[in-house]
């Protein structure tokens, strides 16, 4: 993850941009938990297909799941 910021023109939802250049909205998973505070510069995150859990890989080599929050 390469950068953290809140879209000003999507209601300050909370985003991520990825090495590949991609960007994802993670408002769902940052809603009613700390992964906003958590997720840092040089961090990488997982989502595998078919779930709604995004897991978070901190560069000190702790891992810390999150579930959707909808």
């Amino acid at each position: 993850m390469v950068e953290k910021y809140e879209d000003k023109w999507n209601h300050g939802s909370p985003m991520l941009k990825l090495k590949t250049g991609s960007e994802i909205g993670v408002g769902s998973w940052a809603k009613g938990s700390n992964f906003w505070e958590q997720v840092e510069i040089g961090d990488s995150i997982s989502k595998p297909p078919g779930t709604t859990d995004l897991t978070l890989f901190k560069k000190n080599g702790d891992n810390f799941l999150y579930k959707l929050n909808e």
